[in-house]
């Protein structure tokens, strides 16, 4: 008996969800949903219909505070910085993300991938002085999944090599400047004024494989038998982590681009590596900050520093009239 009810309680809260979804009970018998996926495409349905909304809000929030901000301060945040293109800028290192793993990896690793992608190419489109990135082997099912998925792919302010990067950067190689970044490399990176003087006299390859653990020592092996040089970032050096040195790609490029903007290896490593990476990171935790509230942080510093000013020049004004 009761079972019976536990039963007619769980379908009619399955039918509570198919109505909201537009389902049939049929429909969800036939296609084998489970309770957990109807409650996830359930989620998805809600977030969908209220997305756009949530976004005006917050649109006319930051509208309100830039006006504010302009009207009490003076401060005009809609004043866009120039953004330097790679041909621009003064920053010639060469930092490539070789493509050529892709059939070592499934759909959902790929697709994880392209993110990782998409991220490293915002990370160098907003840096103050941007690398010379390359995608090499740019073809085949990646290069399909950047067209179709990233809008706009097709104007990226990036280099873009269908060959293999051995081939792309021949040159390199020949004259031994040719360096895959491998955490499994006996060999350390130099210090970032190093990394800086070599500027584009260099390249370094960032293997574009999403989960490094499953294909351990692939990317040394490969680098090896090619006969390049490797090395690995200075993570043991800086601090000590709890888990795998293997880091995501976007992770990588990040820490790779703030070196050649002279940004130090500790700080670059402690900015970067998520905190639940690293050993002991709850005293780590404490003197980070989070990006938005670093944000807000740097806001309030610059209205403290407009006040001040404001005050310093109103007060100057009355000691110069007595």
């Amino acid at each position: 008996m009761g079972d019976t009810s536990d039963e007619e309680k769980a379908l009619g809260k399955v039918k509570v969800i198919a109505d909201q979804l537009g389902l049939s009970l049929d429909e969800i018998k036939e296609k084998k949903y489970s309770k957990k996926t109807l409650k996830r495409m359930l989620k998805n349905k809600v977030y969908n219909e209220t997305k756009i909304e949530k976004r005006k809000i917050q649109k006319q929030k930051r509208k309100a505070k830039r006006k504010e901000l302009k009207e009490t301060l003076g401060i005009n945040l809609s004043e866009k910085k120039p953004r330097l293109t790679m041909s621009e800028s003064p920053n010639k290192v060469n930092i490539a993300i070789d493509l050529s793993f892709n059939s070592m990896m499934n759909e959902k690793e790929l697709r994880k991938l392209m993110k990782q992608i998409q991220r490293c190419y915002s990370l160098n489109r907003r840096s103050d002085a941007p690398c010379q990135l390359y995608l090499t082997s740019l073809k085949d099912e990646i290069a399909k999944g950047l067209m179709s998925k990233q809008p706009g792919f097709d104007y990226w302010d990036i280099h873009r090599k269908e060959e293999h990067f051995l081939d792309a950067f021949k040159d390199f190689k020949e004259k031994g400047t040719l360096i895959f970044l491998s955490s499994d490399s006996p060999n350390l990176l130099p210090d970032v004024a190093e990394i800086q003087k070599r500027g584009g006299d260099y390249a370094y390859i960032i293997g574009g494989l999403v989960d490094h653990n499953v294909h351990k020592g692939l990317t040394l092996g490969l680098a090896q038998k090619s006969g390049i040089q490797t090395a690995r970032l200075p993570i043991d050096q800086c601090m000590e982590l709890c888990v795998s040195k293997v880091l995501a790609v976007n992770h990588v490029f990040e820490i790779m681009l703030n070196a050649t903007n002279g940004i130090a290896w500790s700080q670059s490593f402690m900015n970067v590596i998520p905190a639940r990476k690293v050993k002991q990171s709850d005293a780590l935790k404490s003197i980070r900050q989070p990006k938005k509230e670093h944000k807000e942080n740097s806001e309030n510093v610059v209205q403290k520093d407009q006040v001040e000013n404001q005050s310093s020049a109103s007060s100057g004004s009355e000691s110069s009239t007595t």
